[in-house]
């Protein structure tokens, strides 16, 4: 049942969406000149007419609510679950449309993609900065035709080019727990044919000390009141695009460092403090090219990645055997990837145009594995205790990828376009797959009609296949006989602008996945006493045997559901903004047929707000999210499987536009409501390992000021 706390929002909704007023049309007054978009063929277009169903959030909407990293934006998507301060390897989990990874979402910066080239869960964390960026483009479903054969879904974020306006942008704010948020962004244009935008970022907090805020968590797990429960963070973003003629050059680096620990049980196990933390290096740099003649545009990307795991992240366990009862466990590994891609887009005839693309890509690296005592040297020989090879040495795994796409789009009339592309991959491990994709777009004055199909398809990355780690009796093995994930979707979208002032959509989708990829128990497994001399697992209760996980598939996920966005110009000075989700499905045991609700999910999900313009400078927007009863694992120690509580949520955020030139002040107040609230856990939620549900953060308030030079 929703709350009466989200009830009263929506009907409070419904009374003010009574009176449609004005002239503007409701596209331009919400975007702008931006209603037009790339991501979704890679060609600008309108976003009515682009083949997926798409969101833009813009420069203006990141201000007026707050956003200060794209997780916050997550929160207000609709058909997104989202699982926020989980530890630091996956920082928030999501799930869009019942379809949970965070590697299945493809995330580019002006194009570029910035996730790990080693098929890792990406960490959405403090990391992923939106305050600098021009505009966000969200589409959802298979993208595969043009993205490559993993592309689940596509976000691109855009950042200010030397058609925007020129400046110097310094923001800081701060908060409590020491919280500071520091950045600074230029924007200039050199030389008629040179343009330069720089952005760099610095967040570091302690984090908030939740274990005298859950007493229930502090009772259960008693390690937590002893050693505290906080979260501290420090992470750092850099950001270089040059623009010379037909040239670009992007470089991205970020700096992640995040608690561990939280999320994993501190009784008997785990110690909470400072020290243990995760922590990794990510960085791209892209050389590209665009030459355009006539009819034909040719573009080509060069793209080097590297994902390293910081050799001194770790994390301290408690363990019986040690001298002072603690075991220091470090982890390590290293991916690059090189990436080369042409392009070609051709206007065949005044209402046919095709794209078609070339690509070839080497992965190379170390996979994952843990080393107690010291950190991994890493000017030495690398090596990894491995369940199936003890040694692995460094760049001892490598692959090549090769891909062919081509997409074409015929206009039939002014009302009807016609979009169909396929990918051909080959990958030296998987082989070979194919994906298509096919629109039909219906649109005519203010409506707009999408028939969607598309197919992707994620190989399970290398850390995946060779990920390896243990906790005294309890580890992850590898598994080099994981098949990809392969995904089937089906869409109708169907979009109005009602009186200028009023617009909405329906999407209604299916998703059919085969071979989830899943962590379960593999079992006890004959223990060797040579892995401890390696620095293995341990047989703390000499028994023997030590219990083991690994990623393996698992059966098969359907998922189906509605997804409602509604955006209503009450007035000039007043914006609304809700949506409404509902997902439902099921995965099924392939080894028993039994069948589940899909975890980590609620089956509804509201959100929304508005704002309100004062004095032409003062920005008020209250937020809100509900999200319902929220799925569990058969193992989780708690729930078995049934569902947790769902939880409501307020944000408010104030933005005063020029207080005296160019000086702006903002404040934003995160669960308003000061409410005491879980997430799903991650992995089995409730092992010797994994919280059951894992404790968010209260009321928590930062301002700062920001300057244009």
């Amino acid at each position: 049942m929703i709350s009466k706390t989200a009830s009263a929002v929506i009907v409070a909704l419904l009374i003010l969406s009574g009176a449609l007023i004005g002239q503007e049309s409701i596209d331009q007054l919400l975007w702008g000149d931006d209603i037009y978009i790339t991501t979704a063929s890679k060609t600008q277009e309108h976003a009515s007419d682009a083949p997926a169903a798409v969101i833009i959030i813009t420069e203006e909407m990141i201000k007026e609510r707050g956003y200060r990293d794209l997780k916050d934006i997550f929160s207000d998507l609709p058909g997104f679950d989202i699982s926020t301060n989980i530890y630091g390897e996956f920082s928030t989990l999501i799930a869009q449309r019942g379809i949970g990874g965070n590697n299945k979402i493809v995330l580019l910066l002006n194009g570029t993609r910035i996730t790990s080239p080693s098929g890792k869960q990406f960490q959405f964390g403090n990391n992923v900065p939106v305050w600098n960026l021009k505009k966000i483009e969200i589409v959802y479903g298979p993208a595969s035709a043009l993205y490559g054969a993993d592309a689940f879904s596509v976000v691109n974020m855009i950042t200010k080019d030397a058609e925007d306006e020129e400046e110097i942008h310094v923001d800081l704010v701060a908060g409590q727990d020491n919280t500071f948020d520091v950045y600074m962004s230029v924007n200039r244009r050199l030389s008629e044919d040179i343009s330069l935008n720089v952005f760099a970022r610095k967040y570091k907090s302690d984090g908030p000390d939740l274990s005298d805020e859950y007493p229930e968590l502090s009772s259960e797990y008693s390690g937590i009141k002893h050693y505290g429960y906080n979260d501290p963070t420090d992470d750092m973003n850099l950001f270089v695009n040059a623009e010379i003629r037909d040239f670009s050059i992007l470089f991205h680096y970020s700096d992640y460092n995040e608690q561990l620990s939280k999320a994993l049980e501190p009784q008997d196990h785990y110690m909470y403090s400072d020290d243990a933390y995760w922590g990794h290096s990510l960085w791209q740099l892209a050389l590209k090219h665009k030459h355009t003649r006539n009819k034909l545009s040719i573009k080509t990307d060069a793209t080097y990645s590297q994902f390293e795991i910081d050799p001194e992240m770790n994390w301290v366990y408690f363990a019986d055997y040690m001298p002072d009862n603690k075991l220091k466990v470090h982890q390590y590994g290293i991916m690059e990837k090189y990436n080369l891609e042409t392009q070609f887009d051709y206007d065949l005839t005044g209402d046919l145009n095709a794209i078609a693309g070339l690509s070839h890509s080497e992965l190379m690296g170390m996979p994952t594995g843990d080393k107690t005592g010291d950190p991994f040297d890493t000017e030495g020989p690398l090596r990894l205790n491995n369940f199936y090879n003890d040694l692995y040495p460094q760049n001892a795994i490598r692959e090549t990828e090769h891909a062919a796409y081509l997409q074409l789009r015929y206009r039939f009339s002014d009302e009807l376009n016609f979009v169909g592309g396929f990918r051909y991959d080959y990958n030296s491990k998987y082989k070979e797959t194919n994906n298509p994709r096919v629109g039909a777009i219906f649109r005519k004055d203010d409506t707009t009609l999408k028939l969607l199909f598309g197919g992707a398809y994620i190989a399970p990355g290398l850390f995946h296949r060779y990920e390896t780690w243990f906790t005294e009796e309890y580890g992850h093995i590898q598994n080099l006989d994981l098949k990809p994930e392969k995904l089937k979707t089906v869409e109708v979208n169907w979009t109005q602008n009602f009186s200028e002032k009023l617009k909405t959509s329906i999407g209604i989708y299916y998703n059919d996945v085969k071979d989830l990829i899943v962590r379960k128990s593999y079992g006890p497994i004959e223990f060797r006493p040579d892995w401890y001399a390696d620095g293995g697992w341990v047989d703390a209760n000499g028994d023997s045997s030590v219990w083991v996980e690994w990623s393996t598939n698992f059966g098969k996920l359907t998922s189906y559901g509605v997804d409602v966005p509604v955006y209503y110009l009450f007035s000039p000075d007043l914006k609304i903004f809700a949506s409404y989700s509902f997902l439902d499905g099921e995965i099924t045991d392939p080894e028993t047929g039994d069948k589940s609700d899909i975890f980590k999910t609620s089956q509804h999900k509201i959100s929304g707000g508005l704002t309100y313009i004062l004095f032409d400078k003062l920005y008020i927007t209250p937020r809100f999210r509900w999200a319902s009863e929220i799925v569990t694992r058969q193992e989780n120690s708690i729930y078995k499987g049934d569902r947790m509580p769902g939880y409501d949520l307020f944000f408010l955020n104030l933005h005063y536009k020029d207080v005296i030139d160019n000086l702006d002040a903002h404040l934003s107040i995160n669960n308003l409501l000061n409410k005491s609230y879980y997430t799903a856990g991650v992995a089995t939620e409730g092992s010797n390992t994994y919280l059951p549900r894992v404790p968010q953060n209260l009321m928590t308030i930062t301002g700062g000021v920001s300057y244009r030079f």
